[in-house]
């Protein structure tokens, strides 16, 4: 599904891009974005930490751990 540029006449679809193209990497340029910026998810989170893995028995890890305040008031 096309994302839409809109203008004061107008909608325009914006063209279709990816990550590597843009030279994007998950870690180095959206994470950081995203945690400094978590509002833009949802104005309710608060940011515990990054990459967490300290799962009793597993490998694997969370990118960004993070509570709402409904969760963090139980």
């Amino acid at each position: 599904m096309p994302i839409y540029q809109m203008t004061k006449n107008s909608l325009a679809p914006l063209e279709k891009t990816t990550f590597q193209r843009e030279e994007y990497q998950e870690r180095r340029d959206l994470q950081p974005k995203i945690r400094d910026q978590i509002e833009i998810l949802d104005p309710e989170l608060l940011v515990i930490g990054e990459e967490f893995g300290e799962f009793e028995g597993s490998n694997r890890r969370i990118d960004t751990l993070r509570l709402t305040k409904m969760q963090m008031s139980s």
